[in-house]
């Protein structure tokens, strides 16, 4: 175990094969920069570095986070023996204080934390979310995973927060709950934002009018005090507040195990959340912050990635019909349309459905004296299709 402060904002670390220490910041911050191959670079210890990104960039790879005191790096070199050298720079951007620790002491003091390391490993490699990564992908991202645990009853995602991060659940369940009034806010914005027309006339619209002969009688966009709900309710009428409360929030859906939170928002690039999630239960999830998303997920496994937005167009897909009274999950279920052309001409279902199609039309030529419409066709997917013979003259 040692303690190596480093003052220089020019000094960067190599986390190499030839390494074999565990590193905890006491002090200080360092940039995290990610290349696809290590070959080629000298595995040293300490290495200047150029001041400007661009040029720091190309030699070491982007940057992709940022470490500060109390986070760590090189679990995955003291806990698997068959691991893979590491293409991970580490750039110390401030006068920055680490803690080394061997393999013989991590795996002596630190078994909690291995146990833990271990589960997040398990998880990556067991979920069918990404089978589909190579090996040294899969390394970074464990990397770059914040195991979470939320007690029953949190919302650790509150609908109108700045979506900064992506939630994998490993263990336990929670509903999916969609605010109204903020929801029908929401979609006036981004409605606004997608036309690019404000109103300049001064007018209101007839959203604005409903919500301002709401906000006379209650204010929905925030939490209401004891005393206030008392006040309302004797002003009002206890059935009528009761309900305006019922009418408040709607339960979308459930979420569980091998599920993600925040997928659409990332993948849409929405500013804030279009839905909170309150746990049923003790959940157990992986953080994965915006950034991260983007660098490993959306730019160095494209495969992954776009089974991430197959079930982004079906969760929005289900909510525009669940909750066909909120025209939010309808603009963004039409705003994620072009997802589908991504992989709708690689799926073999398509391909096999087509050659069907021509085989009826061919037997249509074949019995146009017929006066019966062709029995009706059902694609792989489920879908029918009736093919309807014109009458021959």
């Amino acid at each position: 175990m040692e303690d190596d402060s480093h003052s220089s904002p020019l000094l960067v670390v190599f986390i190499a094969i030839l390494s074999n220490s565990f590193g905890s910041i006491l002090e200080g911050s360092a940039s995290v920069h990610v290349r696809k191959e290590q070959s080629g670079l000298p595995h040293q210890d300490a290495t200047p570095v150029p001041r400007l990104h661009k040029d720091r960039n190309l030699i070491i790879g982007p940057e992709i986070g940022l470490l500060t005191a109390g986070n760590s790096f090189g679990e995955m070199i003291v806990t698997s023996n068959d691991h893979y050298g590491y293409n991970t720079t580490l750039v110390a951007e401030e006068t920055t204080c680490v803690l080394f620790i061997d393999k013989e002491l991590y795996s002596r003091s630190f078994a909690a934390h291995q146990l833990e390391w271990q589960k997040k490993i398990d998880f990556v490699h067991l979920s069918p979310l990404f089978k589909k990564m190579t090996p040294a992908i899969k390394h970074l991202l464990i990397d770059n995973l914040k195991p979470r645990e939320i007690h029953f009853g949190n919302r650790f995602v509150r609908q109108g927060n700045a979506s900064n991060s992506l939630f994998f659940i490993s263990r336990g369940w929670a509903k999916v709950i969609a605010d109204i009034p903020l929801s029908r806010i929401q979609f006036e914005e981004m409605k606004m934002k997608a036309t690019k027309t404000p109103n300049l006339s001064g007018r209101r619209s007839s959203f604005s009018g409903r919500e301002r002969q709401t906000g006379r009688l209650l204010d929905l966009s925030r939490p209401l005090s004891v005393i206030e709900r008392r006040r309302y309710r004797q002003k009002y009428g206890y059935d009528a507040i009761e309900a305006l409360f019922r009418h408040r929030e709607f339960q979308i859906t459930t979420t569980g195990p091998n599920d993600v939170i925040g997928d659409i928002e990332l993948t849409l690039n929405l500013p804030t959340y279009c839905a909170s999630v309150e746990c049923l239960e003790n959940l157990q999830v992986y953080e994965l912050n915006h950034n991260n998303f983007h660098h490993i997920i959306a730019h160095r496994s494209p495969k992954t990635y776009n089974h991430i937005k197959k079930g982004v167009l079906s969760k929005l897909c289900f909510r525009s019909q669940r909750a066909a009274a909120i025209p939010l999950y309808s603009f963004l279920y039409e705003c994620a349309q072009p997802f589908s052309k991504d992989w709708k001409s690689h799926r073999p279902e398509v391909t096999t459905w087509k050659k069907k199609v021509v085989e009826i039309r061919k037997k249509s030529e074949v019995g146009k004296d017929l006066r019966q419409a062709e029995p009706v066709a059902e694609s792989p997917t489920g879908e029918k299709n009736e093919y309807k013979l014109r009458a021959s003259r």
